[in-house]
C-alpha cells in the first residue's frame, strides 16, 4: 500500500530521502506545537528528558 501510493522507495534512495525528511519534520511540528498553552506537557525543543 505505501509503494502504491508513493509514501516508500525501497531501491529508491533518492526519492525516498525526501520523503522521510517531510515525516520527521512533520512529527517534529506537531510536538512543538502548543496545543494546550500553559500545560506543564508541553514540549520543550533541546531539553533534555533525563535532566527533568
Amino acid at each position: 500500500m505505501m509503494i502504491k501510493r508513493g509514501w516508500l522507495h525501497p531501491y529508491d534512495f533518492k526519492e525516498q530521502i525526501p520523503i522521510d525528511l517531510k515525516a520527521a519534520e512533520t512529527a517534529v511540528q506537531t510536538l512543538i506545537r502548543d496545543t494546550f498553552p500553559g500545560s506543564p506537557t508541553t514540549f520543550v525543543p533541546n531539553s533534555n528528558p533525563r535532566n527533568l
